[in-house]
């Protein structure tokens, strides 16, 4: 009899990867040095997307969730390196794993020619 693991979850990725960084805060300005991700970018994640969590609130400037940024900047850069998916598809599906892309070649095209060469 063969068992199945389950699938992992954004949580399962975070901890296996960033364990170090899980629950440290870090301001938008500090992770956009750091990650090499434009600060603009970040915010989406954070303020849009709802992607990232703020570990301290109350804190001035506003810390979020290292591990969680890591995560994200991780995935940005992959698929950036690759030349798909950077510009207007969600970096994460619903249950926080990275975006597969339907038409990763018509995502290609776009990079190359503009929105409007479909």
């Amino acid at each position: 009899m063969t068992t199945t693991e389950p699938p992992k979850t954004k949580a399962d990725i975070i901890n296996e990867k960033f364990p170090d960084l899980v629950g440290q805060g870090i301001t938008l300005t500090e992770a956009s040095k750091k990650y090499g991700t434009p600060r603009r970018t970040i915010e989406k994640w954070v303020y849009r997307n709802e992607y990232v969590s703020r570990v301290d609130e109350l804190a001035y400037p506003q810390t979020f969730d290292e591990a969680e940024i890591a995560y994200c900047a991780e995935i940005y850069h992959e698929r950036k390196k690759a030349g798909v998916g950077v510009y207007g598809a969600p970096l994460l599906d619903d249950n926080g794993l990275p975006y597969q892309l339907r038409y990763p070649e018509r995502a290609e095209k776009r990079k190359k020619t503009g929105p409007l060469a479909d």
